[in-house]
């Protein structure tokens, strides 16, 4: 299931497009509420009212700030060397793909 998703830009050799694919599965995982908050949040840092944003997941620490997304692998089985700085649009991008995609599972799955 989760396999196929991808989003509008998403390049499988880009390492940081592998980054946030992981990072959304693994943390963000099948919520949509959490997707749609981390837009919310990083519109905020960039209109200014919010300097920054970190936290911590199951796979990655995530520290966002007006310069971009930076991803850290909390895992031993993940190598970071090559994660560079994620542009916001890009991570937002993400976000918002991964939220219509979650609410698609969601609405599909058995009750």
């Amino acid at each position: 299931m989760i396999d196929d998703f991808y989003w509008a830009g998403f390049n499988k050799n880009n390492s940081a497009h592998q980054a946030i694919k992981d990072f959304l599965i693994l943390d963000v995982q099948i919520d949509p509420i959490r997707s749609d908050d981390m837009i919310s949040t990083i519109k905020k840092i960039q209109n200014g009212s919010l300097p920054n944003w970190n936290g911590g997941g199951n796979a990655y620490f995530c520290d966002i700030d007006l310069n971009g997304a930076q991803l850290e692998v909390l895992l031993d089985d993940f190598d970071d060397d090559d994660i560079p700085l994620i542009p916001l649009t890009e991570l937002i991008d993400a976000l918002s793909a991964w939220s219509a995609y979650c609410r698609k599972y969601m609405a599909s799955s058995p009750k």
